[in-house]
């Protein structure tokens, strides 16, 4: 569509956005789901649009196939012809959305006083937009080891940023539809493929499994970011929390994007989020650190904030050990002052939302810090209240069938091709881990494959 002076413009990760016609609740909405200026990838040619027209003009009806899409607090009923998608609710507001080869077409009506429903639909069309654009989408709690962190600040680098012309490059993509029911399939093909053993056992030590391709290694080795999966309910949020106050960086609570050629990870949520009563339960230590409460109930702590709190909890260990062990406190001060600063400024954190590194790339005045690295490795975390925390092997099938959980299925069978591909070859390509939440302290990063 023609630009127009009304119009909100910015890019998602490089794809260009255009939204006409959009009410002010609507504005505020895209803004805070979908800008993300810390986030600069290379432009990208699929392009997206959102026309939002009164009720008045709503296109008759779209005769097809039901689909229903599900996720945390969706659950909504569409219809699928061809490459277009509609949903209707039952306030007069709909959603139709329409994929093209390199452009995706949204049209919205009744959004001038959007309800639950029409936003929950415009974020799966939104969502399936960028599917289709070549990204996937993972649900997991996201983090970078100390060491891969340090070694990158070091360097004066982002954590683990792949080389476009070097990076390991994904399958081509397929258009193969690949549902639930195949899950097993998938992932005995996974397991076959890559040795490991029978399938009654659908596990097997690392080491039993043939050496990755050479192509393969870089992605291998724990210089980059882990995702932890697992159910809702597992203790993902809680995890993340634990291994942020350990030295991890967290990159995302819920929701990463990742480019799949070169496994470049997105995070995209703002913080933490967790229900009332989980840190009396589990963090009491983090009460006092500044939690909000949203919309939905839950309880919400920015990405600065929290670096911020773990930064001051470990300035206050220091000056302990440098008094214990006579050292000279006063010289270590400036030191606290720096750690204190680089864990977030308000004042040069509009959103409030760094993850607090220093050294992880330029930043403009008023945004956050880039919460990207490349993905090295999975890990899927499994409770176990009676045992102790530690890191196993997962096998390939086991990978391939959480990588599915938390990928899920996209609507239009060109992106379920692309996410079945990327997720086949996940066992190759990344460092694949289980861990075990038991009555302890979560347990240092997991050893380097050899």
């Amino acid at each position: 569509m023609a630009p127009a002076a009304d119009d909100v413009v910015f890019p998602i990760l490089g794809r260009p956005f255009r939204a006409r016609g959009a009410s002010a609740p609507l504005r505020a909405w895209l803004d805070e789901q979908w800008r993300r200026p810390e986030h600069a990838p290379p432009p990208h040619p699929f392009a997206i649009a959102l026309e939002c027209v009164e009720a008045g003009r709503a296109p008759a009806a779209l005769e097809g196939v039901a689909v229903r899409a599900t996720g945390p607090g969706v659950d909504l009923d569409w219809r699928h012809r061809d490459a277009t998608w509609e949903w209707r609710g039952g306030d007069g507001a709909g959603v139709r959305l329409t994929l093209e080869p390199e452009r995706a077409r949204i049209r919205a009506w009744g959004t001038d006083a959007p309800g639950a429903d029409l936003f929950a639909a415009l974020y799966v069309a939104m969502c399936e937009a960028l599917r289709a654009s070549g990204l996937v989408s993972l649900h997991a709690a996201v983090a970078v080891p100390p060491d891969a962190a340090e070694g990158a600040r070091a360097t004066g680098r982002r954590a683990a940023s792949p080389d476009p012309d070097t990076a390991p490059h994904a399958p081509d993509r397929r258009s193969t539809s690949l549902g639930a029911a195949a899950l097993d399939a998938a992932a005995d093909a996974a397991s076959a493929a890559s040795g490991a053993g029978t399938a009654e056992s659908g596990r097997a030590p690392r080491a039993e499994r043939p050496a990755p391709p050479e192509r393969a290694v870089a992605a291998a080795r724990l210089d980059g970011a882990i995702a932890f999966l697992g159910p809702s309910g597992t203790g993902k949020s809680t995890t993340l929390l634990r291994l942020a106050r350990a030295g991890w960086t967290p990159l995302a609570e819920d929701l990463s994007w990742v480019e799949p050629h070169t496994l470049t990870l997105y995070g995209w949520d703002r913080g933490v989020r967790l229900w009332p009563g989980t840190l009396e339960a589990f963090l009491p230590e983090l009460l006092g650190a500044g939690w909000t409460t949203g919309p939905d109930g839950k309880l919400f702590l920015g990405y600065d904030a929290l670096a911020r709190r773990n930064a001051g909890r470990a300035a206050a260990r220091q000056c302990v050990d440098d008094a214990v062990t006579g050292s000279d406190v006063g010289a270590s001060a400036p030191d606290v002052d720096r750690t204190d600063r680089r864990c977030g400024d308000p004042r040069g954190h509009g959103r409030g939302d760094s993850d607090g590194r220093e050294g992880f790339g330029e930043r403009t005045p008023g945004t956050a810090m880039p919460r990207c690295a490349m993905l090295a490795g999975i890990a899927l975390l499994e409770r176990a209240p009676a045992g102790e925390s530690g890191w196993e092997p997962l096998s390939p099938r086991d990978a391939v069938r959480a990588l599915w959980e938390a990928v899920g299925v996209p609507f239009a069978p060109a992106s379920r091709g692309a996410a079945a591909t990327w997720i086949a070859a996940a066992p190759e390509r990344f460092a694949l881990h289980r861990l075990r939440l038991g009555t302890e302290m979560v347990p240092g990063p997991p050893a380097t494959p050899k």
